[in-house]
């Protein structure tokens, strides 16, 4: 493997655009990835003026001509980081390898968990709870998880070999530990800094296989020994992860489903199971992270979007006090999403998550426009102002004209820069949301400057608005408006106007006379 990946990191350095490659083997210690140290991850930096596309391509290629059993995969970093939280990638859910639930680490549907303490037990026990799931009808291709392993050497000693020589199992044992692994014996202490003295045998001695076997051990008599003549050298698989759950080894059985609800599988497997005999501290159990719960997850997110949809209807309706107008600018919203999908056609993206967000922008941009133009036609016909035509119309789109306009221009200009830049490396999510913000834009202003006005002049006649109730004023009185012919609303308190009568008139006399001068005029 590091040869291989030494190779592959020298054919992608001389691709034109690539800036620097870098790669490790296996993993560390406390790192996060189950993989040994037949694996290796190559992370390759793309310069910033290169064709990302084309650099992309060569990329794939390189990789794509390693042999079929290497299992490889090209990804950026972000949709690497999204695929580890199992959200979906362009609109499907992750290929096998990425985690289905991010709870149970499944990556099919059905998940039949198998535990017990003994590796080879439990393998043997997943094979038949595997036979079993299979005879459920709607399960499909049901396959016993691959447990991730790695080469070891394993030393055992041979105790009829060993003891005409002397040598006990611990001798043979602390001896290759020592010489394979080295065993600390010191420190040393110089520059303000400690230094741990280890002794192991030279790099000859654990070259391979044969070497070791060929490794002299001490005899209690003074003589040496070949560790080959004592005890039995091989390599042997072994596991790189020991995975527990609630203190338990286990093995999971997964299978897809087709043709029956989900629900209605799990159920079956369950009694099947129930009937099943499995040794002492063995057991068997279906997850329901990976099954019931999906079904109960598909019908939260539908109840969500259904009370969603009725939430934003309602907020139309308390806003233009309107079914019909509620109703009219509802219905608008989809229109203005049609140029966001038509510059992602395009383009030729795919649904990513950034094109997502860029849908929901709009939409929240698309209603908020519709939102005020109606409320703007409204209060036009509640003033007095304007009535009901072609004329009130085009009065109320004149006047957010440069609003909407101007959220339109700042909005474009603040996306514009990503759509010249291009799908550069960095950008994967940033740029499809800019594409289709853009095109997004233009349909949503046009809906909200030309379109919405011409339905609410057709259907918005029988629309009545009705007046708010004022709060009351102070003292308890309340505010009445006054309209000028400008149309500017000027309210004056009816306790207010108490002051400027004349003295000795009565109050319905006194507010008569008033409204023949000024407010502030007292009446002869």
């Amino acid at each position: 493997m590091s040869g291989l990946t030494a190779q592959v990191s020298r054919e992608l350095g001389t691709i034109d655009g690539v800036e620097d490659v870098g790669g490790h083997v296996g993993r560390a210690l406390t790192g996060d990835q189950i993989v040994d140290v037949n694996s290796s991850t190559l992370s390759v930096q793309i310069g910033s003026d290169a064709d990302y596309d084309a650099t992309v391509a060569e990329i794939q290629d390189v990789v794509g001509s390693l042999d079929e059993a290497i299992k490889r995969d090209v990804v950026t970093y972000s949709q690497q980081n999204i695929g580890d939280v199992g959200t979906l990638v362009d609109a499907e859910a992750p290929s096998s390898g990425d985690n289905l639930d991010v709870l149970t680490g499944a990556d099919k549907p059905l998940v039949v968990r198998v535990y017990g303490q003994n590796l080879d037990t439990l393998r043997r026990e997943a094979n038949d709870v595997r036979d079993i799931v299979g005879g459920v009808d709607g399960v499909l291709d049901p396959s016993v998880e691959r447990v991730p392993e790695e080469p070891v050497l394993a030393v055992e000693t041979d105790l009829a070999e060993a003891q005409p020589y002397g040598i006990k199992p611990g001798d043979v044992r602390r001896a290759s530990a020592t010489l394979l692994q080295g065993i600390t014996v010191g420190n040393i202490f110089g520059e303000q800094k400690v230094f741990e003295v280890v002794v192991k045998g030279a790099p000859k001695v654990r070259q391979s296989v044969e070497s070791v076997r060929n490794m002299l051990i001490d005899t209690p008599s003074g003589g040496h020994v070949r560790l080959e003549q004592v005890a039995d050298v091989r390599i042997q698989p072994s596991p790189a992860v020991i995975k527990r759950d609630a203190a338990e080894r286990y093995i999971d059985v997964e299978a897809n489903v087709s043709g029956r609800s989900l629900g209605a599988v799990a159920t079956d497997v369950e009694d099947r199971l129930a009937n099943a005999e499995f040794p002492l501290e063995y057991h068997a159990e279906v997850l329901g992270q990976t099954t019931t719960a999906q079904e109960i997850n598909l019908v939260r997110v539908v109840g969500f979007g259904f009370a969603a949809v009725i939430a934003i209807f309602l907020l139309f309706q308390a806003l233009f006090r309107s079914w019909r107008l509620a109703g009219l600018v509802f219905l608008t919203l989809p229109v203005a999403l049609v140029g966001g999908v038509l510059a992602a056609l395009i383009d030729g993206a795919t649904l990513s998550l950034g094109s997502l967000i860029a849908f929901l922008a709009l939409l929240g941009i698309a209603a908020r426009n519709g939102a005020v133009l109606i409320d703007r036609f409204q209060q036009l016909r509640l003033d007095g102002v304007q009535a009901f035509g072609a004329e009130l119309v085009r009065r109320g789109a004149l006047d957010r004209f440069a609003p909407t306009l101007t959220v339109a221009v700042a909005t474009g200009a603040a996306v514009l820069p990503f759509v010249i830049v291009g799908n550069v490396a960095g950008l994967e999510i940033v740029n499809p949301m800019a594409i289709v913000m853009l095109g997004g834009l233009i349909t949503s202003t046009l809906l909200s400057l030309f379109v919405l006005p011409v339905l609410y002049l057709r259907f918005g006649a029988g629309a009545q608005p009705e007046p708010v109730a004022e709060t009351p004023g102070p003292y308890g009185a309340t505010a009445e408006p006054m309209h000028s012919d400008r149309g500017v609303t000027t309210t004056i308190p009816e306790r207010s106007r108490q002051f400027e009568r004349a003295p000795g008139r009565t109050n319905a006399a006194a507010y008569q006379q008033g409204e023949g001068g000024s407010p502030g005029r007292r009446g002869e």
